[in-house]
């Protein structure tokens, strides 16, 4: 009983702080910097003593789980909260653009109408602006081609990929875990590349030769000899603003008509699964 009176505590006093925010006359690049520094500590601190007593005490793992659950969601409440109060602030514009996704965008283009002109015109000022104005890639839609470079040093031809099952795969091969890493060797072995390839985007790489370093390293690890390819453009590549690529690995599986049949962040191993075998 007493560490369910603690952990409800604990919930209670995260809650609380997601509804204290600074005034307007706070809002600078240092303060947005150490609330958000904060936010995640105090992440960090509630939700370890939880994550060690789901070892410790398995037959408790749902219940101590939905309170996991409550901390993050407040937690990533506060912090699309920050974004949109900082977002006059370079940090906090960033932010804004990483948590793009979990606002309404006339939300949006309002939060940035109303901040400097100088903002509006940054970097992150205009790829906001062109992530309002685009209609981001779901499934149903055709895929969208961009500029970019291949492993061979050469702009990547994506008609190499007509007729083909194709999975888009936005960087994580790290983030997807060893299974992910090990389904990937499984479809190709199992179907050939006339029938299946797999095409990644390293979002980590600045240059050519970071991206043939990378390749070189996963294919050296165990993964699939992919199609590597890269545009080097951070945050305003096509691949996050027209295809709203956040989370690595965010997936598009591509049937042979150019078609995007599954959008997902992580492998849906499942239905990428059936798409293969149909």
């Amino acid at each position: 009983i007493m560490k369910k009176i603690i952990l409800l505590g604990v919930v209670a006093s995260t809650l609380l702080a997601c509804k204290q925010t600074p005034s307007a006359t706070h809002i600078t690049e240092d303060n947005y910097l150490k609330a958000d520094s904060t936010l995640w500590a105090e992440f960090e601190r509630d939700t370890e003593p939880l994550i060690e007593q789901m070892d410790a005490e398995p037959e408790r793992f749902d219940v101590l789980y939905e309170l996991y659950l409550s901390i993050e969601e407040a937690t990533y409440k506060k912090n699309v909260e920050l974004a949109m109060e900082y977002a006059s602030v370079p940090s906090g514009l960033r932010r804004l653009y990483m948590i793009r996704r979990h606002i309404d965008k006339e939300q949006m283009r309002k939060i940035i109408s109303e901040i400097p002109d100088s903002m509006q015109q940054s970097t992150y000022g205009q790829i906001i602006k062109q992530h309002i104005e685009a209609d981001q890639i779901e499934e149903s839609d055709n895929y969208h081609p961009f500029e970019c470079m291949g492993e061979d040093g050469q702009m990547f031809d994506w008609s190499r990929l007509d007729g083909k099952k194709t999975l888009l795969l936005y960087g994580g091969l790290g983030c997807m875990g060893q299974q992910g890493r090990d389904m990937l060797k499984k479809w190709y072995e199992q179907y050939s590349r006339d029938d299946f390839q797999a095409v990644i985007y390293a979002p980590e790489v600045s240059n050519f030769e970071e991206l043939v370093e990378d390749k070189k390293y996963w294919t050296n690890n165990g993964v699939i000899d992919y199609i590597a390819i890269a545009d080097f453009l951070g945050d305003a590549s096509p691949i996050k603003i027209i295809y709203g690529s956040q989370a690595k690995p965010t997936c598009f599986m591509i049937d042979r008509d150019g078609r995007v049949v599954i959008k997902s962040e992580g492998l849906n191993i499942e239905r990428m699964e059936a798409f293969l075998k149909q």
